[in-house]
């Protein structure tokens, strides 16, 4: 240490050089700043340190915010962050140092950065946290925080990121927010040698409520234009008295049509295969697509029964024709295979 001058009998903090020994033994890397009375510098081990005889009410402020900011590094979030918290730090004390404003308002201010970057981490939705990576949520969306560049960790989140992307496109926000949760879990495994497709259960998880709620649509679009169809059946054959009965009796078993259709659709609900990609417009017209084999199938039974090329034995009850005209809407290969067995 190079000490040509003492104050007090204490040696002169202007005469540190970088390369010196500190007084507790430190060996001082970089010189951030001095005053006459106080130094601040940058130890060896990369740790701030500093020396003083007399230090002003102001400097207590800043050193006191300091050492909160310091103890935010035990935190979790604190470890994962601790080179952008020391950033944060350091160039606060510095400034405060450098600043010729010592109001106590003035001093805490500096620090509003670094409480503000710790606050917004700690306010993250964690849902989960390794030994050193954690992954949180941000409206629906996994993000993943990785200082230590793991690569395992890395890989397994680029497959995470997509699934939970699949679910953000696919599923409402609450259910893709529990999806994110199911994909977050999949890492407690990671560091384990395996080939075991770690998201496999995540994956499973939002296939199957995908499926689920392209079959809801699927029959709630089938169930809606079957009640059209019924209402604008029914409005032509009570407000239009000009045609004729027989007409009338086509277009009443055409609604039976319709109404076995609907039936049907509510008894395959729960096992019918829907394509999860299909957009709404696909969905629609399928669903139009039963409703109308339903009126065509429903017309074709008093048609059939009446040219006698089928139940021609029920040509003349018109319930019996009603009720067949039903089964023709809810078997959709009902008709077919009749038409075909009398055209054999």
């Amino acid at each position: 240490m190079s000490c040509l001058e003492l104050k007090n009998g204490q040696p002169s903090k202007l005469k540190y050089s970088e390369g010196d020994k500190s007084l507790d033994g430190s060996t001082i890397e970089r010189i951030i700043g001095r005053e006459q009375d106080f130094i601040i510098f940058l130890c060896d081990d990369g740790q701030l340190s500093w020396e003083h005889r007399d230090v002003p009410e102001w400097a207590y402020i800043g050193l006191e915010q300091y050492q909160k900011l310091g103890r935010e590094l035990h935190t979790l979030q604190g470890r994962i962050h601790k080179k952008q918290i020391l950033s944060f730090m350091a160039e606060a004390l510095l400034t405060v140092f450098r600043s010729r404003k010592h109001e106590p308002e003035i001093i805490t201010s500096y620090f509003n950065s670094a409480w503000e970057f710790i606050d917004s981490i700690k306010s993250r939705k964690l849902l989960f946290a390794g030994s050193n990576f954690y992954i949180f949520q941000d409206n629906s969306q996994v993000l993943l925080e990785n200082p230590m560049n793991d690569q395992n960790v890395q890989k397994l989140f680029i497959d995470a990121s997509l699934l939970s992307q699949r679910a953000r496109d696919n599923l409402p926000e609450e259910a893709a927010r529990n999806a994110n949760v199911v994909i977050a879990n999949s890492f407690v495994d990671v560091d384990c040698n395996t080939d075991i497709d770690l998201l496999i259960k995540a994956r499973n998880l939002i296939e199957s409520q995908i499926d689920e709620k392209a079959r809801i649509e699927y029959i709630t679009k089938s169930v809606f234009t079957s009640l059209i169809g019924v209402a604008l059946l029914t409005s032509i054959h009570y407000f239009t008295d000009s045609i004729y009965q027989d007409i009338k009796d086509i277009i009443l078993c055409s609604i039976s049509g319709v109404m076995g259709a609907f039936v049907s659709t509510l008894e395959r609900g729960k096992t019918i295969k829907v394509d999860s990609n299909a957009t709404n417009e696909t969905l629609i017209i399928q669903g139009m697509t039963r409703v109308i084999l339903g009126i065509i199938f429903g017309a074709l039974v008093p048609i059939c029964a009446s040219a006698n090329i089928a139940l021609g034995l029920a040509s003349d009850n018109f319930h019996a024709i009603f009720v067949v005209s039903f089964l023709a809407g809810l078997n959709e290969r009902f008709i077919p295979d009749l038409m075909k067995k009398n055209i054999n």
